[in-house]
């Protein structure tokens, strides 16, 4: 006897037609869902702020941390680029450790202040580093 093959909806688990128009879970509310959209795209949007701001940041970085470490602070060019091997490798172990503690404690909240607090610090640092060192170019 050969064997009789459920219709293609029925086994991929898809209610017909007629059980979903007597089923009440299938009922959805439309301004409710809407909400839910309008939730979603403002969550997109700030987050895209959030990158914008970050990448804002890092070009500005860019464009002048290599001339004022040559020019105004007078250190060699070679010295100037290896200076930029000192932010990954950092980040390299620093991440993973900061990381690992975070996710024993039960609100990231503090490292991020903290990462945020020490950010702004060493900016500040790097940019008076001048000042700091006296006045002088090595």
């Amino acid at each position: 006897q050969p064997e009789v093959l459920e219709p293609l909806p029925a086994a991929l688990g898809v209610p017909p037609a007629e059980l979903v128009a007597e089923d009440r879970r299938y009922e959805f509310d439309v301004e409710l869902v809407k909400e839910r959209q309008l939730v979603v795209w403002v969550r997109i949007i700030l987050t895209c702020f959030a990158w914008f701001g970050i990448q804002m940041t890092w070009s500005m970085e860019y464009s002048h941390t290599t001339p004022f470490l040559t020019s105004r602070i007078g250190m060699p060019l070679s010295l100037g680029l290896l200076a930029w091997c000192a932010g990954p490798v950092s980040g390299l172990l620093v991440q993973p450790t900061v990381g690992a503690l975070s996710d024993k404690c039960a609100s990231r909240w503090p490292f991020v202040v903290g990462g945020a607090v020490a950010t702004a610090l060493s900016s500040m640092t790097f940019a008076l580093s001048l000042e700091i060192s006296g006045g002088q170019a090595a």
